[in-house]
């Protein structure tokens, strides 16, 4: 898992944090993971359990593997709108396999088999071009790649239609999805652990308003619908925070890139904003 060396051994842990790339951080260093951050910025120490790719399945399958290794106040679960659609790979070890996993691992994988009889010097050269083309259209000139005033890009990224609470109750992957994560709540809650959930927004839903989504406003996005189900459907002890309002107000005040420019994970500049929001709520 990513953490720094001799973290169980020298500290008390007072979390272990379960989700998939988003927890990991994919794309940044260990020193800048939310996880560590919150380490580095408090006496509060979390265990960073997260796998790129996994389904809330999974999540439960790790904390079984850790419950009883690392001794820990409670966890945090992390979410993210649309993973509930892996719990069909995962039911299934042949599509599974033949899918090359989800999430950041699977699109590595893919990459790399695309790629695969290229040449490094190849896929290089490739890279350095598709990069300067990216920035001669979009005028791009800050450091991280996006540009102030340019998210045109990201259109792409918005789904074109939104699946409503009342299409996710009877769909059997969220079901499987919620079922999971009761299951993993239980398992802790039944430990004396104390159990919170936040949910990761995709980078369209902070970049972009509600009209520019195509919706009424922010509550008929993909991230509250299921974050609103997620509270009935989890145990009453669960604590379910909300972080979208706190990462939104950053961007809309300071318009600076909390995604990386390409690939859609949290930058450095995320992971420390939700370490920032946690420790609102983990320090009262």
């Amino acid at each position: 898992f990513k953490n720094k060396k001799n973290l169980v051994s020298n500290y008390k842990i007072n979390y272990i944090a379960l989700c998939d790339s988003f927890t990991e951080a994919m794309g940044v260093s260990t020193d800048n993971t939310w996880t560590n951050k919150i380490s580095e910025k408090s006496s509060i120490k979390v265990y960073n359990a997260g796998i790129q790719g996994y389904s809330a399945s999974q999540m439960k399958g790790a904390y079984l593997y850790l419950i009883n290794k690392i001794p820990h106040k409670g966890i945090i679960i992390g979410a993210l709108p649309t993973i509930y659609k892996r719990e069909k790979t995962f039911s299934n070890m042949a599509l599974a396999v033949k899918q090359m996993g989800t999430g950041g691992i699977r699109s590595i994988a893919q990459t790399t088999n695309k790629y695969k009889e290229n040449s490094f010097l190849v896929g290089f050269i490739r890279a350095i071009k598709n990069i300067i083309i990216d920035r001669k259209r979009l005028n791009i000139n800050d450091e991280n790649g996006i540009g102030v005033s340019s998210v045109a890009r990201y259109q792409n990224e918005i789904p074109k239609s939104i699946i409503d609470m009342s299409s996710l109750d009877v769909d059997d992957d969220w079901n499987a999805y919620t079922q999971n994560l009761k299951e993993l709540s239980s398992i802790a809650l039944k430990n004396n652990k104390e159990v919170i959930l936040i949910q990761f927004p995709h980078r369209h839903e902070i970049y972009f308003s509600a009209s520019d989504q195509g919706l009424k406003n922010i509550f008929e996005t993909q991230y509250y619908h299921e974050l609103n189900l997620l509270r009935k459907e989890l145990p009453e002890e669960v604590i379910v925070l909300d972080m979208y309002p706190f990462l939104k107000s950053h961007w809309d005040k300071n318009k600076q890139p909390i995604y990386f420019s390409i690939d859609g994970h949290m930058n450095e500049l995320g992971n420390e904003l939700i370490a920032d929001f946690l420790l609102i709520y983990l320090k009262t």
